[in-house]
């Protein structure tokens, strides 16, 4: 089965990694030393990204990532 690596950083620090095979729901907690009061980054690394092509799913060349159907964030 295929699978995409998800790292997860936020403001350049890693908080959380997984590795996705199926449609799931990924949550994880960041510590209160890593918020900044104003604005801060989320970012999502997926390395091994691969296109349609390559998993014989059509012809498309892209090399896509996760999709996501909701983000959400909530103060614990």
């Amino acid at each position: 089965m295929t699978k995409q690596d998800c790292w997860v950083y936020v403001n350049g620090l890693l908080v959380h990694f997984c590795s996705v095979s199926a449609p799931s729901e990924i949550g994880f907690t960041v510590s209160r030393e890593i918020v900044s009061p104003r604005a801060n980054r989320l970012s999502f690394v997926l390395p091994n990204a691969l296109s349609p092509s390559e998993l014989k799913l059509g012809d498309d060349l892209r090399k896509l990532g996760l999709a996501f159907v909701k983000l959400s964030a909530a103060q614990a």
